[in-house]
C-alpha cells in the first residue's frame, strides 16, 4: 500500500486525522474491483467515529486526493478514486497490516505516525533534523506543541527511537531519530510472495 506525501494540511484545509481516514480507505482498494467501504468499516479501523470519516471524505475531496461517486441508493456505499501521484511524487510503503500492528497507538498517535512517516524516507529510515517537531510542524502545517505531544508517545511507546552519534572521546553528539523494527515498513518478504504466487499463477495458465 503506497501512501503520497501529505504537506501544508492547513493550506490543503486537512486535519491530520484525514491521514487516518485517506489510509484506511486505500486499505479497500484494489486494482481489479471498486472501492466501496462503507464509514463505519473505515471509522472502525481507524478508530474515528461514522461522523468525522463523512466530514474527512469532504475535507479529502475538496483537496483533491480522492474521487466520490456517490450513490443515490439508501443504504449502498459510494465509489472513492484515488488521485494518480504526480511523477515526481514520493510515495511512502505503508504495510497492509498497519492498523493491526499499531493497536495500541491512539487514533492521534496512529494518524501522526503516518504523517510522519514521509520524513523518515530513506534506509534505515533516519532523521537527523536537530529540531524535529519544529521541522515536521512547519511541512505539516500544523502546532509542534501539536506533533510533540504525539511524537513523544511514538517513542515512549517504541515506534521511534532515539539515537546519539557517539564521539571519539565517548561523550554523546547531536541526537537523531529512527523508525523502528514494531513495523516493518520496508516489506520486501510480502512483495517476494506476491511475485511467488504471481509466477505460479503464470505458471498454471
Amino acid at each position: 500500500m503506497a501512501l503520497p506525501n501529505f504537506l501544508k494540511l492547513t493550506d490543503q484545509g486537512l486535519q491530520y486525522l484525514d491521514i487516518s481516514v485517506y489510509t484506511a480507505f486505500k486499505w479497500h482498494d484494489n486494482p481489479d474491483q471498486d472501492c466501496f467501504p462503507m464509514h463505519e468499516t473505515v471509522g472502525k479501523m481507524a478508530g474515528l467515529s461514522k461522523r468525522f470519516v463523512i466530514e474527512s471524505v469532504k475535507r479529502l475531496e475538496a483537496s483533491g486526493v480522492i474521487t466520490v461517486d456517490r450513490s443515490e441508493v439508501k443504504r449502498v456505499s459510494n465509489l472513492y478514486y484515488f488521485a494518480k501521484p504526480h511523477r515526481n511524487t514520493i510515495l511512502d510503503k505503508i504495510p497492509k497490516d498497519f492498523f493491526e500492528l499499531t493497536s495500541d497507538l491512539t487514533k492521534n498517535e496512529r494518524a501522526m505516525l503516518l504523517c510522519l512517516r514521509q520524513f523518515f524516507n530513506h534506509l534505515p529510515y533516519e532523521c537527523h533534523e536537530s529540531k524535529p517537531c519544529e521541522y515536521f510542524g512547519e511541512w505539516l502545517g500544523i502546532s509542534k506543541d501539536t506533533v510533540r505531544k504525539q511524537f513523544s508517545a511514538l517513542i515512549a511507546k517504541g515506534y521511534i527511537a532515539e539515537r546519539f552519534n557517539i564521539r571519539k572521546c565517548g561523550q554523546k553528539a547531536r541526537t537523531y531519530y529512527m523508525l523502528t523494527d514494531k513495523i516493518d515498513w520496508n516489506y520486501e518478504e510480502y512483495e517476494k510472495k506476491e511475485e511467488v504466487i504471481d509466477s505460479t499463477t503464470l505458471k498454471v495458465a
